[in-house]
């Protein structure tokens, strides 16, 4: 939290996404991995972010967003700089 400026916290959005261990705790027994999720919304709605959600994601979005995670911190994207906008 104190990475973001206070006067942002109600407007920066938190999302969760559940991987593979919770994938396969809803295969198993999903009242758990439900009662999980209600559990991990619950504590993370009483945070002054903007929380947007949990899910349980497909293995599929898992790995798009893992690459995307590691390209960002290896600063493997295109930086751009805006020039003459006001």
């Amino acid at each position: 939290m104190k990475e973001i400026p206070k006067e942002q916290h109600d407007q920066t959005p938190v999302y969760l996404g559940a991987t593979a261990g919770t994938r396969l705790l809803n295969l198993t027994g999903p009242t758990v991995s439900d009662t999980l999720l209600a559990a991990v919304t619950a504590t993370l709605k009483s945070y002054p972010f903007d929380f947007r959600g949990a899910e349980i994601l497909s293995s599929q979005n898992e790995g798009v967003f893992g690459w995307v995670t590691v390209n960002y911190l290896l600063e493997n994207f295109i930086k751009v700089k805006a020039v003459g906008l006001a």
